[in-house]
């Protein structure tokens, strides 16, 4: 008699807690689902033309968490025009002209930078990279030791860019 007890109030105790769980995971749905549709957008407005007479830099990153996620200045010319955030994508109109895209960095290289030429009306893409191995040492064998993030910037072919691009998330880069 107590087994049948036993057993009919395990399969209650079963049926209540498996109910609770599909109603938490119902009440959570729409919440969670639109915190992933933001955080991963599969489709964003189109940007608007580049305006008469002006030209347009892409500037994008992709996600790399175990490199880094600082957010350093984008400099043309040495003037700041947003940060570079990991996994994200962002443009600016500017005129026609001759830029060196910088970001700052703490390690320094050779040839880190891109330096674009832009015609009106024309659009140049470049991806910002980081390493954070090249400028590094200490440690040893018992870990530790330091790393300095070591930005670049690659002017990327249109084809390829727009393919990068198109899950980043567009943001003002500021």
């Amino acid at each position: 008699m107590l087994t049948i007890v036993n057993h009919v109030l395990t399969r209650r105790i079963a049926a209540a807690g498996g109910a609770l769980l599909i109603a938490l995971a119902l009440i959570g749905l729409p919440g969670r689902a639109h915190a992933l549709a933001e955080a991963y957008p599969t489709a964003r407005p189109a940007p608007a033309p580049v305006p008469p007479g002006q030209a347009r830099i892409w500037i994008f990153r992709e996600y790399e968490p175990y490199e880094s996620l600082a957010t350093p200045y984008v400099r043309l010319n040495g003037t700041i025009i947003g940060v570079s955030q990991s996994g994200g994508v962002f443009y600016r109109d500017v005129a026609p002209g001759t830029y060196t895209v910088t970001v700052d960095s703490q390690g320094m290289d050779v040839n880190q930078f891109a330096t674009v030429d832009l015609a009106p009306g024309q659009q140049v893409f470049v991806k910002v990279l980081v390493s954070n191995t090249w400028a590094s040492g200490g440690g040893g064998s018992r870990g530790g030791g330091w790393a300095r993030d070591t930005f670049y910037t690659w002017q990327i072919q249109p084809q390829a860019a727009w393919a990068e691009i198109a899950h980043l998330p567009l943001y003002n880069g500021g």
